[in-house]
């Protein structure tokens, strides 16, 4: 038999077709090409439609999702139902929950039978929904919680009596430690910050919208600020002030106190025709956040104000409204642009001559 020898057994000798290693490299190679040919020409393209045809059942699915808005919310079929066992029950005698009343409805959830494990098994054409409701007795809050069943052919139907977990009034531990507001570092308001503070609650009670963007420092054209009306006067008790706080150590050894701040205050406000707080009485306060800039100065304003807990989210006259013009209360009751009817009071002088 003849003994072959290969290219790669004599360095320098030119490939030789017969070779077994060379035919075993040609076809390593043949087959390499048709590889990437076909990634190229063929898996690729796949592979792309495959993709394209997911997304449109994607988002096929979703064009066909119901739009949840707050009307299907409240409007769900099992919620009327529900609400009346929940009231029938709490007026039952004897009383499930003496003293007990409804605080709020709080939504449903619902759920359908699965399908039927055999063909000529009948699935169930009525959905549970379960709603949920608030309840109060005394201090004491309850979570409920009552089943409907919801058929469009046959109507619904209440399952059973409510539930009633009760929830923790008060914490079980001592609070220590809480904060008026994350990030922020209380601090001694000045002088000059106690002082705007207490100008800003006298405008915002004053009626006058002039007056209040004045005390702001607002000057923007066409932007009011709405005060309270009706009011005789206020007392205000600033029951906390704090500034933002470094985020980081390397912060922390170069920070300076902001010259801006924000502050908790509290106002006792006396209306007008109510009779006057004695001494001792316990007022309940208005509260607010608000805040205030130009701290390290003799100028300090409050320039914004919110609920309580808004101070970290207020800017600078960010409850001013814009493109809003506000008539200011005149002295005889009317508004700026209105005159008082002066033929009133000449009427009545003529019917008591007559």
């Amino acid at each position: 038999m003849q003994h072959i020898r290969e290219s790669m057994e004599i360095p320098g000798v030119a490939e030789n077709p017969s070779s077994t290693t060379v035919a075993q490299q040609i076809a390593k190679r043949k087959g390499l090409n048709f590889a990437l040919k076909f990634i190229a020409f063929a898996l690729v393209p796949i592979t792309f439609l495959m993709g394209a045809v997911s997304f449109l059942e994607a988002t096929g699915e979703k064009q066909q999702m119901p739009n949840l808005s707050s009307h299907t919310v409240n409007g769900a079929g099992g919620k009327a139902a529900a609400i009346s066992q929940v009231e029938s029950w709490l007026s039952s005698d004897p009383a499930p929950l003496p003293g007990g009343a409804m605080v709020s409805w709080d939504g449903y959830t619902e759920r359908s039978a699965p399908e039927p494990l055999k063909e000529n098994d009948e699935r169930p054409s009525y959905v549970e929904q379960a709603h949920y409701f608030t309840l109060r007795a005394g201090d004491q809050v309850y979570d409920s919680q009552v089943l409907v069943l919801v058929d469009g052919e046959h109507g619904v139907k209440t399952v059973d009596t409510p539930s009633l977990l009760p929830r923790p009034v008060e914490a079980t531990s001592a609070w220590a430690g809480e904060t008026p507001w994350f990030g922020y570092r209380g601090n001694s308001p000045s002088d000059a910050v106690t002082t705007a503070i207490e100008a800003w609650a006298d405008a915002y009670i004053s009626g006058s919208p002039k007056l209040l963007k004045q005390m702001t420092g607002d000057g923007k054209e066409g932007r009011s600020y709405v005060p309270i009306s009706g009011a005789q006067d206020v007392t205000v008790e600033v029951t906390t002030t704090a500034v933002l706080a470094p985020k980081t150590l390397a912060e922390e050894e170069s920070w300076k106190e902001p010259d801006q701040l924000i502050a908790r205050v509290e106002l006792l406000v006396h209306w007008a025709g109510e009779p006057a707080p004695k001494p001792g009485d316990k007022s309940v306060p208005i509260t607010f956040d608000v805040l205030v800039i130009d701290t390290h100065s003799a100028n300090a304003k409050v320039v914004s104000w919110g609920g309580v807990g808004a101070g970290p989210g207020l800017s600078p006259f960010s409850v001013g409204l814009d493109g809003v013009s506000l008539k200011e209360p005149s002295k005889t009751g009317t508004e700026d642009g209105d005159q008082p009817n002066e033929e009133e009071p000449a009427k009545e002088k003529d019917a008591k001559d007559q």
